[in-house]
C-alpha cells in the first residue's frame, strides 16, 4: 500500500509540475539495480559468525548491546523487557544528492524552482589561485529496506516514509561561512593548518578501510568538515560531491537532527560527535554500481579509488549518493 502511494505522488509530481522548470539531466533512481546490495554485509545474527561479508571494505565494530546472542531492551510496565536476537548489519537508509543548480532533484528527475545560489567552482580570494565548489546538498528520507519489505527491516520495526527531509537551499548557514561560525564557534579550534595537518591520520585510516571517529573535524582525503558549509575546498567534482554530503552528515549530528542505530541495539541515539565509520556512502547517479566493484566507501577514502568513470560530464555535477548506516538492533 505504502509503495503504491508513493509511486502515485511520484507520478502526481511529474503531471503537474510547471513547464518553466527544467527537468534534471538524470533518471529516477531505481531500488533494485542503483543500489549495490552486497553493502548490507556483513549480518551477525545472534552475535555469531557473520552471514556473508559482501564487497565493500568493512569496519564492522560490535554495537553495543549485541555482544550475547540474546539481547534485552527496555518497554512501559507491565512488560518492562522485551527479549530478542542479536543481530547487526548495514542498512540504506537515505539518498543525499549534490547538485550544482539549485532545486535540481536528480534521484527524482525533477527541477522545483528557479535556480538560486547554484553550486560551481571558484575563486577564494583574488589572485590566490585557490579554488573550491560549491554545493547544494538534499538529505532525502529513501527507505530502500522497507519499500522492498526486506525480512531484516521488518524484524527491526523500521517506521519511514519518503520525504524529502532537509534542502539546503532553505538553509542560510549552508551558504554562508561568516554566519554559521556563530552557532559552531568550535570552528576556530579545528579550521586551521594545525589540526588539518593531523588529518593526516584520518586519510591513511580511511583508505586503509576504517574511518578513524576520533577525529570528527577530520574527512580524510577530502579535507575537513569545517567550516559547515557547502564549500569544499577541491575542484575535483567526485571529491567535492562527496566531501559535501559528509559534510552534511557531520552538520545533522551537530544539530541532534539525525540518529545513530549503532550505539545501542533497542533504538537509536542522538550523537552531536558522529562516529564516522557508522556510515558509508555509494555513489548511486549518475553510473550505477557496476558488478565487481567496491562501491560503499568509508568516509575519507580517496576518489583515486572508487571515482574513476562515475561522473561523466554531460550530467554536469548532479550527483546522487545512497548513505548506508550501520544497524544495530534486538529482533524478535
Amino acid at each position: 500500500m505504502k509503495v503504491r502511494v508513493l509511486l502515485a505522488t511520484l507520478f502526481w509530481c511529474f503531471l503537474t509540475i510547471s513547464p518553466a522548470f527544467a527537468v534534471c539531466p538524470t533518471r529516477f533512481l531505481n531500488p533494485i539495480t542503483d543500489v549495490c546490495w552486497d553493502c548490507i554485509f556483513p549480518i551477525k545474527i545472534g552475535s555469531g559468525v557473520p552471514l556473508g561479508f559482501g564487497a565493500s571494505p568493512t569496519c564492522d565494530l560490535p554495537v553495543p548491546g549485541n555482544e550475547a546472542p540474546v539481547c534485552a531492551c527496555p518497554l512501559p510496565p507491565p512488560v518492562l523487557l522485551r527479549y530478542g536476537l542479536s543481530t547487526s548489519f548495514w542498512e540504506p537508509a537515505r539518498i543525499a544528492e549534490t547538485v550544482s543548480e539549485a532545486w535540481c532533484f536528480p534521484s527524482l528527475g525533477l527541477k522545483l524552482g528557479a535556480g538560486k545560489n547554484n553550486g560551481t567552482t571558484r575563486t577564494q580570494a583574488a589572485g590566490a589561485g585557490t579554488n573550491y565548489t560549491f554545493n547544494q546538498v538534499h538529505w532525502i528520507v529513501f527507505p530502500v529496506s522497507m519499500i522492498l519489505g526486506t525480512i531484516l527491516n521488518s524484524a527491526c520495526l523500521t517506521v519511514e516514509g519518503f520525504d524529502i527531509a532537509y534542502p539546503t537551499e532553505i538553509d542560510p548557514l549552508w551558504n554562508d561561512d561568516s554566519l554559521t561560525a556563530f552557532i559552531q564557534p568550535e570552528v576556530v579550534l579545528f579550521a586551521n593548518p594545525l589540526a588539518q595537518l593531523a588529518c593526516a591520520v584520518d586519510a591513511v585510516a580511511a583508505n586503509a578501510g576504517c574511518a578513524n571517529s576520533f577525529q570528527p573535524w577530520c574527512l580524510g582525503s577530502w579535507g575537513s568538515a569545517y567550516p559547515l558549509t557547502g564549500r569544499v575546498s577541491s575542484s575535483e567534482r567526485e571529491t567535492a560531491s562527496a566531501a559535501a554530503v559528509a559534510k552534511m552528515l557531520y552538520k545533522l549530528h551537530r544539530q541532534s537532527m539525525i540518529l545513530d542505530y549503532a550505539l545501542w541495539n533497542c533504538a537509536g541515539l542522538p550523537s552531536p560527535v558522529w562516529v564516522k565509520h557508522h556510515w558509508r556512502m555509494q555513489p548511486a547517479l549518475p553510473v550505477r554500481p557496476l558488478a565487481g566493484e567496491t562501491p560503499c566507501q568509508p568516509i575519507g577514502r580517496s576518489s583515486m579509488i572508487w571515482g574513476i568513470n562515475k561522473f561523466p560530464p554531460y550530467f554536469d555535477n548532479n550527483v546522487a549518493w545512497m548513505i548506508w548506516r550501520q544497524r544495530g538492533c534486538c529482533a524478535f
